[in-house]
């Protein structure tokens, strides 16, 4: 995949603003959808456009969770919303991840009612699995330039090791409780 989606998985935080939305509402009461009713739904947003494969994707991802034994008793529905988020698409702006991030971010919060489906399977998903209490390894490619707000002092110098020639960067915060999406 290129590498523009995968360093936005780890800056996705630069697109913060800062601003104070309004929560969201009305997801939970809601009934329990199927994930393609959730997906029929976010498909009928008007503002971005999600990828053309994502039918496909979505029968994956309910393919593999189906035969896996799960430890935390979540439904292949819930369980493939999580593995949806997941995926990547051709193109950062058609994944179900920069989708949803970026209509939260949306002042006007009747942009998520398409998605208020999709959040009641996903939250429900994440609301059910164990914490983690641990290590987790992540490394991303030179963050000097992103030095807003000190973050890059305060979170990043310092914590890891940084390979000169590459200026990749490794480190390893420690946990509590997350939730193991492995």
């Amino acid at each position: 995949m290129a590498e523009s989606v995968h360093r936005s998985r780890f800056f996705d935080f630069m697109r913060e603003t800062g601003d104070k939305l309004s929560p969201m509402k009305d997801y939970q009461q809601l009934a329990q959808p199927s994930l393609e009713e959730a997906i029929a739904c976010v498909q009928q947003h008007k503002i971005f456009k999600i990828d053309a494969d994502i039918q496909n994707k979505v029968s994956l991802a309910k393919k593999e969770r189906s035969s896996e034994d799960d430890a935390n008793n979540l439904t292949t529905d819930e369980s493939a919303a999580v593995q949806l988020y997941t995926m990547e698409s051709k193109t950062e702006q058609e994944s179900l991840f920069y989708i949803l991030n970026s209509t939260l971010r949306l002042a006007d919060r009747n942009e998520l009612k398409p998605f208020l489906l999709y959040v009641k399977l996903l939250l429900g998903a994440l609301e059910k699995l164990t914490s983690f209490n641990g290590i987790v390894y992540r490394g991303v490619h030179d963050l000097r330039s992103y030095h807003f707000n000190g973050f890059y002092e305060k979170y990043v110098d310092g914590i890891g090791f940084v390979n000169e020639a590459t200026r990749n960067e490794y480190y390893c915060p420690t946990c509590k409780l997350e939730e193991d999406l492995s």
